[in-house]
């Protein structure tokens, strides 16, 4: 039975440290082997160094689908990785206990370990509040293909002097559902634990968990059947958070007699009550769209879909008409690898160097890059086949939440006091200053940003984490003021985002004068 969803209760700790958020800084990927000649092996991608250095190393097993999973440390250092089989090491040495996972009746772990085939169907989030402890969440699937459990594991990279062990291995979360092959997570306001939200296979039912410290905690289930995001029988096809973490987007496909078509249900999310609201349908432009996939550009403003694996388009979120901001951003060019491979569109990600990545639909050893996917229409950059990497991969990315992403300032939820740092990708960039004067303020704020005048925007946040407000700021000067006069009473958080520059949080004070 599905449990009502609980308001949950923060306690009040000190703040002893917080995460670099790098647990995505290492991206592994590839086919088992060590045939550098022939592309075959596996593929460490590192962003330590602010930018995307591809280098090669020797895989155990394949991946399926190539479904990358993998974690790293807080300062980036890879940890571990896992084809839902088994767990290796970064010395890519098998864990203790590290086998035997997922058993099931299709023998996809059988020797060799060929891996579960699946689009975002495995996870990896770090224990709350244990520094090393990684809970990692993966699947199983019957002989029919139709139904299986969803499992969690968890390692302790502190055991065996830092070679790791599995401490619990294949717990039940859930069981006996239709295949959920797409799963995503996102922080809670709180700045600790972590939300996930698993869509249900064919409908519009959300199953979400909340890991903490000590536990757990799900399904809480919420069902979008009876609402405007209700439509027929439908298959998921990947789910992704917005790096703010207000956003959660759904691709699914629905067939229809000989017709089929993709739809994207794009909800608003509060990251203290872990709840979806205020859905919305996109339509997409391409009647007969197959094989879909969308993620959102670091600022959070853009969704860019891929469509029926030849057209890359980018949507605005701020746009009156979401709908009819589609831009077409490129078309798939005809290249092929060397082996004659197609390096048609398939998955994205978006990564810690603030580029999106897509994968091709064969096995290539190359990568399309969107370099800029904060500007709009065309001055996002699309390179196709822009990125060679050591190794051939599968069509699917790695599927990482934004680590960087800490609390909801100023919510009710925000009582541990884990500021969130919003470090930039380089770690090198500056804060910047930034005087709000007066404060309190009744009537207009006025907005002083020290130094050289930069663009950038202001965004304006209530105590429970909603969008009062939000305002570009002008590159030519660097002053900029607004009004407060109709606004209740209270305190908000206001939050300033320049190009290049960490982002700036402080609070503001408004107050009716009687």
């Amino acid at each position: 039975m599905y449990k009502i969803l609980p308001t949950i209760a923060c306690q009040i700790l000190p703040l002893l440290m917080f995460a670099q958020g790098k647990n995505d800084y290492v991206w592994v990927m590839g086919y088992g082997g060590n045939d550098q000649v022939n592309h075959f092996g596996g593929t460490q991608i590192d962003f330590s160094s602010g930018s995307a250095k591809a280098s090669f190393f020797p895989l155990p097993y394949h991946f399926g689908f190539d479904v990358p999973c993998s974690i790293s440390d807080e300062e980036g250092r890879l940890q571990f990785y896992s084809n839902g089989c088994q767990v290796f090491n970064a010395d890519n040495e098998m864990l203790e206990n590290g086998d035997g996972l997922s058993p099931n009746e299709l023998n996809e772990c059988d020797e060799p370990p060929y891996g579960f085939d699946g689009y975002q169907n495995m996870l990896i989030l770090p224990r709350p509040g244990h520094s090393g402890r990684y809970v990692y969440i993966h699947h199983t699937i019957d002989r029919s293909y139709t139904l299986g459990s969803i499992l969690y594991s968890e390692i302790d990279m502190n055991a065996n002097n830092g070679k790791g062990k599995v401490i619990e291995k294949n717990k039940t979360l859930r069981d006996f559902v239709a295949l959920e092959g797409a799963m995503t997570s996102v922080r809670h306001g709180n700045g600790r634990d972590w939300w996930i939200v698993i869509p249900q296979e064919y409908y519009n039912i959300y199953n979400i968990y909340l890991l903490t410290p000590d536990t757990l905690m799900g399904p809480f289930a919420q069902n979008w059947e009876n609402h405007i995001a209700a439509s027929p029988y439908k298959t998921g096809w990947n789910v992704v958070f917005s790096p703010d973490g207000r956003k959660f987007a759904r691709v699914t496909l629905t067939w229809e007699e000989k017709s089929r078509y993709n739809r994207i249900f794009l909800y608003d999310f509060d990251r203290c009550s872990g709840t979806l609201c205020n859905p919305k349908v996109i339509k997409l432009v391409d009647p007969d769209a197959y094989a879909s996939w969308a993620t959102f550009s670091p600022n959070s403003r853009f969704l860019y879909v891929q469509i029926a694996q030849n057209k890359l388009y980018q949507y605005d979120l701020q746009a009156p008409d979401i709908d009819a901001s589609a831009q077409l951003i490129g078309e798939y060019d005809g290249f092929k690898d060397p082996k004659g491979f197609s390096g048609a569109f398939h998955a994205m990600a978006l990564a810690p160097d603030n580029k999106i990545y897509m994968c091709t639909t064969s096995g290539t050893y190359f990568l399309h890059t969107i370099h800029s996917p904060d500007e709009l229409g065309l001055a996002c950059d699309f390179q196709q086949h822009d990125l060679e990497i050591p190794t051939v991969k599968g069509d699917v990315m790695p599927n990482y939440p934004n680590y960087r992403l800490y609390d909801v300032l100023g919510s009710l939820c925000d009582t541990l006091g884990i500021d969130s740092p919003y470090p930039s990708v380089s770690d090198t960039a500056s804060k910047p200053r930034v005087r709000l004067t007066p404060n309190p303020a009744s009537l207009m704020v006025n907005v002083f940003l020290e130094g050289p005048p930069t663009s950038g925007r202001i965004r304006v946040f209530g105590m429970l984490g909603q969008l009062v407000f939000e305002q570009d700021i002008s590159g030519a000067i660097n002053t900029t003021c607004f009004s407060v006069e109709n606004w209740a009473s209270g305190t908000y958080v206001v939050a300033v985002e320049q190009p290049g520059l960490d982002r700036w949080t402080g609070k503001l004070v408004v107050v009716r004068i009687r």
